[in-house]
C-alpha cells in the first residue's frame, strides 16, 4: 500500500472529529515542512524516541557496537511503573543518515536517477520499511530507520548503559505517521492472502 496521505486518513482514530481529522490530513500533505519533534524530559525510553549508544553485536566477531537507534517498544510496555511477569525488552532499529544511505545505493550500483527517485519517495514516506527523519539540532542531518533491522535489549541492561543518551522524542506528527509504518510494515490486512478455514 501506497502511504500517501489520503491512504493514512483511512487509518485515523474513529474519535477524532471531521474538523481535527481535516487539520491532521492537511499537516500530513505537508510533513516535509512539519516539526517532528517535541522537547520530552521522559528519563525512560518511548515509542519513537532516538538514542545514541544502543549496544549491537556483530555477528562477525561477536563484538559490541554502540549505534543510533530508534524505539519500536510500546511506552507503556517500558514503563517503570508497570507490573509485569517477564522483564521488558526494549526493541529499535538502527538510524543512519540520509546521506550515507544514498552513498550505498550508488556504491551498489543504483542509478543516480533511480537513487534520486528513491530519495525523494523516502523524504515523502512512501517506502513502507524505511521511516524518515527530517534534519533538526536534536538529530543532526536527514536520518532514516531501517524498519527490517530490529535489535533488542533488555530493560535492565538499558537503564545501566552510561553511554547512551536521548536524540529526540517524536512530536504529534511524527508520532503518528511512525506508528501508522510500524503498523503497515508489519501488520498488513490488505495482504490479498486467502486464510479462511478449510
Amino acid at each position: 500500500m501506497e502511504l500517501s496521505a489520503e491512504n493514512l486518513g483511512k487509518f485515523f482514530p474513529y474519535y477524532l472529529t471531521e474538523e481535527r481529522k481535516k487539520g491532521l490530513l492537511e499537516a500530513l500533505n505537508n510533513v516535509p515542512s512539519r516539526r517532528y519533534y517535541a522537547n520530552l524530559a521522559d528519563p525512560e525510553p518511548l515509542q519513537g524516541g532516538g538514542w545514541r549508544g544502543l549496544k549491537v553485536r556483530r555477528f562477525e566477531d561477536g563484538a559490541l557496537d554502540g549505534i543510533k537507534g530508534i524505539v519500536l517498544t510500546n511506552s507503556c510496555d517500558l514503563a517503570g511503573e508497570n507490573s509485569r511477569l517477564m522483564p521488558a525488552q526494549v526493541n529499535f532499529a538502527p538510524l543512519i543518515s540520509l546521506d550515507h544511505y544514498l552513498n550505498l545505493l550508488r556504491t551498489s550500483g543504483v542509478s543516480e536517477q533511480r537513487t534520486a527517485q528513491h530519495a525523494t519517495d523516502v523524504r515523502a514516506q512512501l517506502v513502507s520499511h524505511l521511516f524518515y527523519l527530517p534534519a533538526d539540532g536534536c538529530i543532526g542531518p536527514e536520518h532514516i530507520a531501517f524498519l527490517r533491522d530490529i535489535h533488542s535489549i533488555p530493560m535492565s541492561a538499558f537503564s545501566r548503559d552510561g553511554e547512551k543518551a536521548r536524540l529526540f522524542s517524536l512530536g504529534d506528527i511524527g508520532f503518528y505517521l511512525f506508528v501508522f509504518k510500524l503498523s503497515v510494515h508489519f501488520c498488513r490486512l490488505h495482504e490479498n492472502i486467502d486464510r479462511s478455514v478449510k
